[in-house]
């Protein structure tokens, strides 16, 4: 039971990163765009960063209701299938701009995504 207590404090955690990260996003897209990775955040480039936000904005949503109702195998399958964010987040900033630090950040949440999705659908 003290397992499951500390998941659920990973969890809303990672709800709470989500739902933090995704109002920083839609208030100050330029500012959001620079700790997405990007260091030149063209004012066109800005206009997409709202978008990112309510992205994250509902995939915190989804953690902290299913993590409220007790749905571990559920929340362990989306966080599985939320790594795919992660991993073309990392693939977008390799890609496009020179790496920068924020990469390892996004590298260390998908793995982090990658041990807590099916550490939730094992012990569910």
């Amino acid at each position: 039971m003290v397992f499951r207590s500390r998941l659920d404090i990973v969890t809303g955690a990672i709800g709470a990163l989500l739902v933090g990260s995704g109002l920083y996003g839609v208030v100050s897209p330029s500012k959001m765009g620079r700790a997405f990775g990007v260091i030149d955040v063209t004012r066109d480039m800005a206009v997409f960063y709202p978008g990112i936000g309510g992205r994250n904005v509902s995939a915190g949503l989804a953690v902290w209701a299913m993590t409220l109702t007790g749905q571990r195998r559920a929340l362990g399958t989306f966080l599985i299938c939320w790594m795919c964010t992660g991993i073309a987040d990392t693939y977008l900033l390799l890609t496009h701009w020179k790496p920068v630090d924020t990469v390892w950040l996004h590298v260390f949440n998908t793995f982090v995504l990658g041990f807590v999705g099916p550490t939730l659908i094992r012990h569910s």
